[in-house]
């Protein structure tokens, strides 16, 4: 977890009673990260957020028409469109900017963060409209893991490879291994995530190809995000730990996310994942 520096010790101290408090909510929590974004709900963008914001109690995601084609259906046909993008491949930034909001029981937040990575893992971020920041970072946060940038250019593009490498993440992550009652889930999330990574089209294909894969995988039909834009909704996993997603099929994009757990939830909204060679907010 990347943390802005230098922190008092009334920020050291709050950030260790919402480690606490995400705890106590959720016991997953502490030893599985959700390896999502950028962890929000115990970085210190998040700390003005939990003390004031109020989560949203719906979705975001407008109605849809009923689904004429299966979810893996949707997803192969996402694969083939990312592989085949021709969207800018490099740049001097990797720039995501995400809004999420999240209700673990005593914590409730939202952040509106834009972040700026360079290949060497240099990274600036803007919360909340704040001024433009440089933090402390050792690379980009995958699974549970921060990995330079030449990690991600290694990744495999067989999806059967790049599930083996996120399962061999799965017990080797920087918090330990993923509880046995977390692994579907942690897959999931994981696959779902490269999405948002600088990783090349032949891996974002991969990702799309392995979650074809998944069992339990709903296509819910067309919904409206919560920025106007208009996709396919999917959800994947029946049990305690399910993820509801909106991808733009035709371009490969992920465009919305919905984590549900048995202590809580998060909602996030991709508003841009894209190489620039400027940092602004």
């Amino acid at each position: 977890m990347t943390i802005q520096q230098p922190l008092d010790r009334f920020e050291t101290e709050l950030l260790a009673e919402l480690r606490r408090i995400v705890a106590d909510s959720d016991p997953t929590i502490h030893t599985h990260r959700p390896p999502h974004w950028r962890r929000a709900a115990i970085s210190v963008g998040a700390v003005a957020a939990a003390t004031g914001a109020v989560l949203l109690a719906t979705s975001g995601i407008g109605p849809g028409s009923a689904p004429s084609a299966s979810a893996s259906e949707v997803l192969l046909s996402a694969a083939r469109n990312a592989e085949a993008a021709t969207t800018p491949a490099d740049g001097t930034y990797w720039h995501v900017h995400t809004v999420e909001a999240w209700d673990y029981g005593k914590l409730k937040g939202s952040l509106d963060e834009e972040q700026w990575q360079r290949k060497d893992g240099a990274t600036w971020t803007a919360d909340n409209d704040g001024p433009v920041t440089k933090m402390q970072s050792s690379g980009f946060a995958l699974c549970d893991k921060e990995v330079d940038y030449t990690a991600l250019t290694a990744l495999p593009t067989d999806p059967d490879a790049l599930r083996a490498a996120i399962e061999h993440a799965m017990l080797h992550g920087d918090d330990g291994p993923v509880p046995a009652g977390s692994h579907d889930a942690f897959v999931t999330d994981c696959t779902i995530q490269l999405l948002t990574l600088p990783v090349s089209a032949a891996v974002r294909g991969a990702a799309f190809r392995s979650l074809a894969a998944l069992p339990d995988t709903h296509n819910l039909g067309r919904a409206t995000d919560r920025e106007g834009r208009v996709g396919s909704e999917l959800a994947f996993g029946d049990g305690e730990e399910r993820q509801r997603v909106v991808i733009d099929p035709e371009s490969g994009s992920l465009l919305q996310f919905d984590f549900v757990g048995e202590k809580g939830q998060r909602q996030g909204t991709v508003v841009e994942s894209a190489w620039t060679d400027t940092v602004q907010p």
